[in-house]
């Protein structure tokens, strides 16, 4: 007489799947907003290296250059990637301003500060981030 092997039945299998898929299902969101957070620190890091090369551009020339592309053109900024939204790979918005005016005004920004929640990059399309005049990068979520 063989011995009885043990195998597992299908409702135990089941079982374990529907764990796993609820498992999965429970963590996605959090991998998401994690996701979501590393694109906005990137963009922010970006608008940073955009503000040195502005100052050093200002410092040259005396003048907010009238372009990003004119910062690569002249490379203050070495890689084009720098001038783009990390999310949606668009150019950044940039207003250029006389540098000595209201450090509280926008310089660059991932998408028009105006665009109506739903349409900007991060957050799940509530915020956007920024770069003042002053050198302040932030995440908005007005």
């Amino acid at each position: 007489m063989r011995p009885r092997q043990h195998a597992f039945t299908l409702i135990e299998l089941l079982v374990v799947i529907a764990i796993i898929g609820i498992l999965m299902a429970a963590a996605r969101p959090s991998v998401v907003a994690a996701n979501d957070r590393a694109k906005t620190a990137t963009c922010e890091t970006r608008l940073a290296q955009i503000d040195l090369a502005l100052r050093q551009y200002v410092e040259d020339h005396g003048r907010m250059p009238g372009s990003l592309n004119e910062l690569l053109q002249k490379r203050y900024l070495l890689n084009s990637d720098i001038i783009r939204c990390s999310k949606t790979k668009q150019e950044l918005q940039y207003r250029p301003l006389a540098p000595d005016g209201d450090g509280e005004q926008i310089v660059a920004s991932c998408v028009f500060p105006q665009s109506p929640r739903g349409e900007r990059p991060h957050g799940q399309g509530d915020a956007y981030v920024l770069l003042r005049l002053d050198g302040e990068t932030a995440v908005a979520r007005q």
